[in-house]
């Protein structure tokens, strides 16, 4: 056992991989890291693939996508919801950044990839009824808190699967929180700002806040982590693209 005065739960997130056949294939990867970067480059480098599928139209999806297209591959991205980016932007939005890839990225929407095929290495993927030829696969799916130790320890997480904190991050077990254990970061439920509800907000920007409420509350400054809107900000093909609050159907649903 390690004993401890301070407890900070910063155990991050981790890939979500859909109950599918063949997600365990060669040439099937998720992108959390630096270390995952190099593992995919490395597989472009050797084996050349001529096409390549991402399951999941996010920012990290979509910037792989067209980083693969600049390696000459044939790059398909498949999304389930009807358009990308759906987390951050409205339709509307969303068409004017589809529109600056289309010469780069072939793009499904509203189908669901059933299976990932192949003999070891991966082959191709069903994408509804239709097979799609695939030397390399990313998985982008989305990230889920990483909770399992502070489940196993009896603490609480909340309806957005994150752990649940009081305005200092302190920690949730039973009816009480605990005065010497934090959490922060992609592992933690915040409150959304415009809404009042609870959500994720998987941002290097609100871990960085949060880091430091931590630590003020910590050294004895007392401190609070407030409702927030989690800004995004990213460059995907030259096109920079940005996001605040909640989108329109979120805003007339609260």
């Amino acid at each position: 056992d390690i004993k401890y005065d301070y407890l900070v739960i910063a155990t991050g997130s981790k890939p979500f991989i859909p109950p599918i056949e063949g997600t365990n294939l060669e040439g099937v990867y998720t992108l959390t890291g630096k270390e995952d970067g190099e593992r995919i480059e490395a597989a472009m480098n050797a084996n050349r693939p001529g096409n390549a599928l991402i399951i999941g139209a996010g920012l990290i999806g979509l910037q792989t996508a067209v980083a693969f297209s600049k390696k000459g591959i044939k790059t398909t991205v498949v999304e389930t919801l009807p358009h990308l980016l759906p987390t951050i932007l409205d339709a509307d939005m969303t068409s004017i950044v589809q529109k600056w890839l289309h010469k780069e990225v072939t793009f499904i929407f509203g189908k669901p990839v059933s299976a990932i095929k192949g003999n070891q290495q991966v082959s191709a993927v069903i994408v509804g009824e239709e097979e799609i030829s695939a030397d390399i696969v990313l998985i982008s799916a989305g990230m889920r808190p990483n909770v399992d130790i502070a489940m196993k320890a009896g603490i609480e997480t909340g309806e957005s699967r994150g752990i649940v904190t009081d305005r200092s991050l302190r920690v949730k077990k039973g009816k009480s929180y605990l005065n010497n254990v934090y959490a922060l970061g992609d592992c933690v439920e915040v409150l959304d700002a415009v809404t009042s509800r609870p959500r994720l907000s998987q941002l290097a920007s609100t871990a960085l806040i949060q880091a430091r409420v931590v630590a003020n509350n910590i050294l004895g400054i007392s401190s609070f982590y407030e409702p927030c809107l989690s800004p995004t900000v990213a460059a995907i093909s030259g096109l920079q693209v940005g996001s605040v609050g909640v989108l329109s159907e979120t805003a007339r649903k609260y």
